[in-house]
């Protein structure tokens, strides 16, 4: 099979509880897709989705401790839009109706066939990139100003400070938000002592997770794309916080 180069965009997680399975399958994805990571089961998998973000999910339905639909049914919680694939024996009809009942984007009958996996995975590729294509036209123009001159409105009125600058970049599939200059006298202050930074650290990233649901109902308002909070961290030595969200 040809390699394709779209391939390449793709963050895959790989949930599946058979270590043979798991390895044969690994070694075809490792050569085609950009990235790669791999759970046992639903409750890894659903940790490992939160740590990785992933813009594609393969998993195994029959798994311990969870299995593959109880995962996704939560995964399509967090995530309404991203592309599963689910892996079944052909005699476990009932799953796999109930997996079509989740919305899952396919699914494969073990073995699976790589030349149906790949033209799945060819498919998802492209739509990835035709969206990330139709996301970067959003940022450019009033969407984004408005964007920056909000986040720094809300800052302000929830922080005590507005910051002195905001930049705002999308790369696959994440949305990063840097905040520079938006500490407080108070907290400046406080940092005097080399005892209080971590303090400081922690309270800013609290402040910032405490209000994840206005960030994203802004940037969900003003660049007109569904996003989901991933993390905050603040180095307050350089008065600088970074906050990352999955565009979906």
């Amino acid at each position: 099979m040809m390699q394709k180069a779209h391939l390449k965009f793709l963050r895959v997680l790989f949930v599946e509880d058979d270590e043979m399975q798991r390895q044969e399958l690994s070694d075809y994805l490792k050569r085609r897709v950009g990235k790669i990571y791999f759970a046992k089961n639903g409750e890894e998998g659903l940790e490992k989705y939160k740590q990785c973000a992933p813009n594609i999910v393969i998993c195994d339905i029959r798994m311990p401790k969870m299995d593959g639909l109880k995962m996704v049914s939560i995964l399509r919680s967090w995530a309404p839009l991203v592309p599963i694939i689910m892996l079944t024996a052909l005699s476990d009809k009932e799953s796999i109706l109930a997996a079509v009942d989740l919305n899952i984007t396919n699914y494969l009958i073990k073995p699976v066939d790589l030349n149906k996996l790949e033209k799945h995975l060819d498919q998802v590729a492209k739509e990835i990139i035709k969206r990330e294509d139709a996301m970067q036209n959003n940022f450019s123009g009033e969407g984004l100003d408005q964007l920056k001159r909000n986040l720094i409105k809300y800052i302000k009125s929830e922080m005590g400070k507005g910051p002195n600058e905001v930049n705002i970049k999308h790369n696959n599939q994440q949305l990063m938000i840097t905040i520079f200059g938006a500490m407080t006298l108070m907290e400046k202050n406080l940092m005097k002592n080399e005892k209080n930074v971590n303090m400081v650290n922690y309270l800013r990233n609290q402040l910032y997770s405490d209000n994840q649901i206005y960030f994203c109902k802004m940037i969900e308002d003003d660049l007109n794309i569904a996003v989901k909070w991933v993390s905050c961290s603040t180095d307050c030595l350089i008065d600088e916080t970074l906050l990352t969200f999955q565009t979906q």
